[in-house]
């Protein structure tokens, strides 16, 4: 039920901006790599300068940048449920940031653009192959770095 509701706010955040929607069933798919590609390649500057993001949105991706932080400087052996309870927690996070989002415009859809590929890389941290939960791991790292590079 979580998972549709998380589905059902991602459409209706997205709607609006672009063509592709992430589905239970494309997110797992090479296609949504793809797709989550495209929306990275739309990733971009306001004229140079980093877009405003409301403050929720901000303390959102904080949050998920802690988390994953503590997780990558536990000492403790890494498991695939380590890897997954680390998803679950994330997810919280991206409900949030969801449920909290006001942006509107060209700063939203840079958002969306910078938020889209996130799922793709919480469904490989769900996985039930570590391999996989590593590399949504690495992935997602990389794509939090971004944020503030972009967002302010």
């Amino acid at each position: 039920m979580k998972n549709i509701l998380t589905i059902s706010m991602v459409t209706l955040f997205a709607a609006s901006t672009v063509s592709w929607i992430p589905t239970t069933q494309n997110l797992v798919s090479e296609n949504s790599f793809v797709k989550q590609n495209e929306q990275e390649e739309n990733l971009k500057l306001n004229n140079g300068k980093r877009w405003k993001a409301n403050a929720e949105t901000t303390t959102g991706v904080n949050n998920m940048i802690k988390k994953m932080e503590g997780f990558s400087s536990s000492k403790n052996v890494k498991t695939l449920e380590n890897y997954n309870d680390l998803a679950k927690e994330l997810r919280l996070e991206m409900n949030g940031i969801f449920d909290k989002c006001t942006m509107k415009g060209e700063s939203h859809n840079n958002l969306h653009a910078f938020l889209v590929p996130i799922f793709g890389y919480l469904k490989e941290l769900e996985s039930e192959e570590l391999k996989s939960c590593k590399n949504g791991y690495a992935s997602l790292d990389l794509q939090l770095e971004k944020y503030s590079k972009y967002f302010e």
